[in-house]
């Protein structure tokens, strides 16, 4: 099973990212488009591991969120990887309460690497994917701030690929605290 863990979106900020998306197409950037149903934020992608590995991973995602509140993110701005010179990836940036979902983060991390399941070494920037391989427009829109949403569970998410799209079942989901 290919495997990450992750925050699901609200529908309707996946909506303003797709009008987003075609705001940025009227531009003439353009390379391959994510589709609206798999945006979401990665907090660790695994890569392919057996299927007994779900119930240590549902353990670990459900002993993060136990002593967690709901918190608040919003989408803002727009960025790239490597840079925006030279993107590879365009994508969305998350703000709002980041200190919380780096915490969640960065437990789940350490707990992956206790139990000896292998993990990215590279530095959590919170994200949205839009875009992969693109070709961007000199002029970019601004991705002004999006309504405020509550992150409210945390997510192990299978990624397969269903009649030729990219889909991502959720596999586990660890409920955090209510407060909002």
């Amino acid at each position: 099973m290919r495997l990450f863990i992750g925050i699901d979106l609200p529908p309707k900020i996946k909506v303003k990212l797709k009008h987003f998306q075609h705001k940025l197409k009227t531009t003439g950037t353009n390379g391959s488009w994510k589709s609206k149903e798999t945006f979401h934020i990665t907090l660790e992608f695994l890569g392919e591991l057996p299927e007994d590995s779900v119930p240590i991973l549902s353990e670990i995602l459900k002993q993060a969120a136990s002593d967690k509140n709901e918190f608040r993110l919003m989408i803002e701005g727009l960025n790239a990887f490597p840079n925006i010179k030279r993107a590879h990836t365009l994508w969305a940036d998350v703000k709002g309460d980041t200190d919380i979902l780096n915490q969640i983060r960065n437990e789940i991390h350490s707990a992956l690497i206790e139990k000896g399941i292998q993990v990215q070494s590279s530095s959590f920037v919170p994200h949205i994917t839009l875009l992969s391989r693109p070709r961007l427009a000199e002029q970019l829109p601004l991705l002004k701030k999006s309504a405020e949403f509550f992150v409210r569970e945390i997510i192990l998410f299978e990624s397969k690929v269903i009649d030729h799209r990219r889909e991502y079942p959720a596999i586990y989901k660890a409920r955090l605290q209510g407060q909002f």
